[in-house]
């Protein structure tokens, strides 16, 4: 039998530190070369400088992993964003090997938005999924140098 696997109810926040009101923890902070950008967590916000947007999404993100993810399950995503510069980030739920559940890309502007969407569970239940929020060089765009601004998230099961 496979072990039995925590699981939230539904309409319960299943991110850790979703406001940033313990700064960074619980979520790390992945900036690889040639990508490039000061981070900070303040004011229950996290903020990405981005000085260079690499050559792929990858190259900037912030990450939550842990996360438990039933097979069959509808959730929903939802979070504040802003940017200084017009320009797309991509957000998607993943497994350790990046296998994709779900996800959405993102048109930023200047004005905070709230980014909302849903996505159901296709494949088999996973209790080590990763949330990421990817900031760097997004395919066939321009991706300008921008600061990017992140709050108030939440991962919850909705069906």
């Amino acid at each position: 039998d496979a072990p039995e696997v925590p699981t939230k109810p539904e309409g319960e926040n299943m991110l850790l530190n979703p406001d940033f009101a313990e700064g960074d923890k619980n979520w790390e902070n992945a900036v690889t070369a040639p990508g490039e950008a000061k981070v900070s967590f303040e004011g229950k916000k996290a903020v990405y400088e981005i000085s260079n947007v690499g050559t792929a999404d990858w190259n900037v993100q912030l990450k939550q992993s842990g996360i438990t993810l039933e097979k069959g399950s509808k959730y929903k995503v939802s979070f504040k964003a802003a940017s200084t510069e017009e320009r797309a980030i991509k957000v998607a739920m993943l497994s350790a090997a990046y296998d994709w559940y779900g996800g959405a890309d993102i048109a930023l502007s200047k004005e905070e938005k709230l980014v909302e969407f849903e996505f159901v569970m296709e494949k088999d239940t996973d209790a080590n999924t990763i949330m990421v929020v990817s900031m760097g060089k997004i395919d066939e765009q321009d991706t300008p140098l921008s600061m990017i601004t992140l709050s108030d998230f939440t991962l919850e099961k909705v069906s």
